[in-house]
């Protein structure tokens, strides 16, 4: 998959900042909100800090993770609907 120019461009201040001692001061200001601690799930779907289209260069791509959550999602429901303490 291919990342936009801002995703580049976040992944490389990431890649500084993690070799900072000003990371969080450099993670603070990123062109793209990555999200916090609460785990990729969260960040992608409830959270919505991960926007695909920030991420995702070709349509194609982003076509199929929205679909990919969208399933997950239809899946998430049924196992919920089974497993009620989840």
């Amino acid at each position: 998959m291919k990342l936009t120019k801002k995703a580049q461009e976040t992944e490389e201040l990431l890649i500084k900042a993690n070799q900072s001692d000003d990371y969080w001061e450099l993670a603070d200001n990123l062109p793209i909100n990555v999200g916090g601690s609460d785990g990729f799930w969260y960040n992608l779907t409830d959270g919505g800090y991960c926007n695909v289209e920030e991420v995702l260069a070709d349509e194609v791509d982003i076509k199929k993770v929205k679909d990919a959550i969208k399933t997950l999602r239809e899946f998430e429901d049924i196992y919920n609907a089974i497993h009620p303490e989840y």
